[in-house]
């Protein structure tokens, strides 16, 4: 997967109706701007295209926002990582290759 290609763009990460609200001029309001991040435009369009948040999807088709050309593979690896069962991605494991490798020098 490559996202060089990406716009870096905001993203809110819980995508439910209630997370969001017109103001009296009819802008869209974000209440909790603490989490709002900044993604890779690809990650943003997997979450919005997720079928497990319909209000998400039903979003992204208001904005004619097409799924990322890379969904299958951010899937796939989506999955990988939860068979993993490990939030870390392994760095804890590499921090104690490079522990090790220092300790028996």
């Amino acid at each position: 997967m490559n996202f060089g290609d990406n716009k870096i763009i905001f993203t809110q990460p819980g995508m439910d109706k209630s997370f969001f609200f017109l103001d009296e001029n009819g802008k869209i309001c974000i209440p909790d701007l603490d989490t709002v991040t900044l993604l890779p435009e690809s990650f943003a369009s997997y979450t919005m295209r997720l079928e497990t948040i319909p209000f998400a999807g039903e979003v992204a088709e208001h904005l004619d926002w097409p799924r990322s050309p890379i969904q299958y593979s951010m899937a796939r690896t989506g999955a990988i990582l939860n068979m993993m069962n490990d939030r870390t991605l392994g760095i804890f494991y590499f921090f104690y290759l490079a522990w090790d490798s220092n300790e028996h020098q």
